[in-house]
């Protein structure tokens, strides 16, 4: 399952060429996400102790998206020096 899901985010049309079944790993990726998100969700009420709308403005919807953008530079940091050390290069030396 592991490669399956690798194969489709480097490509996901020859993912598909070599047999494998994007709609169901897609909706899997999908379910288990939200799997999480609610797990989470139902941590933070648990925590808490009440829940209301206005606990959710606009500062904590930029509180989201910032975790998740600086979650998502992060991963392409990682990703980028992994790359440049296939190259045989140096993360100093690599010019992105």
């Amino acid at each position: 399952m592991g490669r399956a899901f690798i194969a489709i985010r480097d490509a996901d049309i020859a993912a598909e060429t070599m047999g494998v079944n994007l709609m169901y790993y897609k909706t899997l990726a999908f379910a288990v996400s939200a799997f999480y998100t609610g797990l989470a969700g139902g941590l933070y009420a648990f925590v808490l102790r009440f829940i209301e709308p206005e606990l959710f403005g606009l500062l904590m919807s930029i509180l989201f998206l910032a975790m998740v953008s600086w979650e998502a530079w992060d991963l392409f940091s990682v990703l980028s020096r992994e790359r440049a050390s296939c190259r045989g290069w140096t993360w100093n030396s690599a010019i992105f």
